[in-house]
C-alpha cells in the first residue's frame, strides 16, 4: 500500500472483487489499526502494526513503516484463528475453517524491497527464525 491513505482506492477496488485480501505496508501505528480492520462493513479484518516498539519509544521520528493485514469477506462464513504473527510483523499465519469443516492455512509474508544487498538477504532468511 505504501501507506494506508495512498492505497485506499486500490483497497476499495479489491473489496469489490476479492474475498480474501492481504494488505502489506499500511504504515499504521497500533492506535490506528481499526482503519484497516474495520475498513469495509462486509469484511472482517485482522491487522498488525510493525511500529509497536517505535510508538513505545515516545515521539515518532522518521517515516512510518511496515504493517500486515488480512481482510476476509464475512459472507464466506469462515472461522478464523490467528496461528501466529512474527515480532517484526513480516509474517502472519491464519487458519480458516470453512462451514463444511475443511481448513485452509494462509501465510501472509511481507518482503520489503531492500535491493539485493547481503544484509537484506540475511534479514529475510533470519526473519523466518523469529
Amino acid at each position: 500500500m505504501f501507506g494506508f491513505n495512498n492505497g485506499l482506492s486500490a483497497l476499495r477496488d479489491l473489496c469489490s472483487t476479492g474475498d480474501i485480501i492481504v494488505v502489506e505496508e499500511h504504515w499504521l501505528p497500533p492506535h490506528d489499526l481499526d482503519k484497516c480492520s474495520n475498513f469495509h462493513p462486509l469484511f472482517e479484518g485482522f491487522c498488525w502494526s510493525a511500529m509497536y516498539e517505535k510508538v513505545q519509544d515516545g515521539i515518532l521520528r522518521g517515516r512510518p513503516f511496515g504493517g500486515l493485514g488480512v481482510l476476509i469477506r464475512k459472507s464466506l462464513g469462515l472461522r478464523v484463528t490467528v496461528l501466529g504473527v512474527m515480532s517484526n510483523c513480516r509474517c502472519a499465519a491464519l487458519n480458516f475453517t470453512f462451514p463444511s469443516g475443511y481448513s485452509l492455512i494462509l501465510i501472509a509474508v511481507y518482503f520489503p524491497h531492500g535491493g539485493i544487498s547481503c544484509d537484506y538477504a540475511s534479514i529475510v532468511r533470519m526473519s523466518w527464525f523469529y
